[in-house]
């Protein structure tokens, strides 16, 4: 018969949570019946003699769980679930204390494609179409956090080029001073070699064409955040009952079109300009990871119930019990 511990472990090694933590964080209710059936039919596989009616009981309850573990069983699909789900909030929740961090923003990065590789594997084989939803979701995920740790980085490099560019405008009187005083002694050429290094960055033109990347980089990502920002606010009146008017699609233009031109002007400072972006972006990814999350949860509902259907039928086990809902999650 099953090694019902065994089978815990190996699930939980495989998708993050064993099958108590998982029913009593999803459907509490179910979770003492789920673990009552086990051991019943743990009891019946130890009589060697059982009569007529025992014998259809213990089929029937190895049948359910027979159908519950395994790589891609009930379990293990409610199992990815929860985890999926449980692991995209705390990505939700990291977010705004990373949106500046190039590193900490391509952690949460890695986090994703783990969880995205473990759906596509894990959720069902072949790949079923009621997945394809969540599957979408987690790629977008990807890509924005792939879009938001690169303007990170390169965010974060540019203002480090006008920050080297002020501190040599404070050292080239030091080097000047330096260079005059090789000259004077023995002129060794490491002394003008370091002038010539300090001057250059010093240079008004290099401080302008530091400042000058950083206006670049809010230029270049400013129709990439505007088209990101018209799609999001489409998905969202497909969310809603009534269809978007056009008046409300023109203003929604018009005020994507005042955005972009306030992140690409001169009059507005190049650094506060990098902010918003960052900012906008880290809201859009935000955004992206809740609805990732509150497909998961749905998906989950409708996997703790099945489970739920098939320990009562298989288990004799009143069905018309209350699921708690997986938006009760932790």
């Amino acid at each position: 018969m099953l090694d019902f511990d065994k089978l815990d472990h190996a699930l939980e090694s495989a998708v993050g949570v064993a099958p108590d933590a998982l029913l009593r964080a999803a459907a509490s209710r179910w979770a003492d019946r789920f673990l009552l059936a086990r051991e019943r039919l743990s009891e019946l596989s130890e009589v060697k003699k059982l009569s007529p009616a025992d014998t259809l009981e213990r089929d029937r309850l190895a049948s359910f769980f027979g159908c519950a573990y395994g790589d891609h069983g009930f379990l293990a699909r409610a199992g990815t679930l929860h985890t999926l789900h449980a692991r995209l909030r705390h990505v939700a929740d990291a977010l705004p204390a990373l949106a500046h961090e190039p590193n900490g923003l391509q952690s949460l990065r890695r986090e994703v494609s783990i969880l995205r590789a473990l759906a596509e594997h894990r959720l069902s084989q072949p790949q079923h179409p009621d997945d394809q939803p969540l599957h979408a979701r987690l790629l977008s995920l990807d890509e924005s956090l792939q879009e938001l740790a690169g303007f990170a980085l390169a965010e974060q490099q540019a203002r480090r080029s006008v920050s080297v560019s002020q501190s040599a405008l404070r050292l080239y009187g030091l080097a000047d001073l330096t260079n005059v005083a090789s000259d004077i002694r023995e002129g060794l050429p490491i002394a003008g070699v370091l002038s010539f290094v300090l001057g250059r960055l010093a240079d008004r033109r290099f401080t302008q064409e530091a400042r000058s990347l950083l206006h670049e980089l809010c230029e270049s990502h400013a129709g990439k955040l505007r088209d990101a920002l018209w799609n999001a606010a489409l998905e969202s009146y497909t969310q809603r009952k009534s269809p978007p008017t056009l008046r409300e699609l023109r203003e929604l233009d018009t005020a994507l079109e005042v955005l972009k031109s306030e992140l690409t002007s001169n009059e507005r400072a190049a650094s506060d300009r990098a902010d918003a972006v960052i900012a906008l972006n880290t809201l859009l990814t935000i955004a992206t990871a809740i609805g990732a999350m509150h497909v998961a949860a749905g998906m989950l509902d409708g996997a703790v119930l099945l489970i739920a259907e098939g320990l009562a039928a298989e288990g004799k086990i009143d069905g018309k019990a209350p699921l708690a809902r997986p938006g009760a999650l932790p």
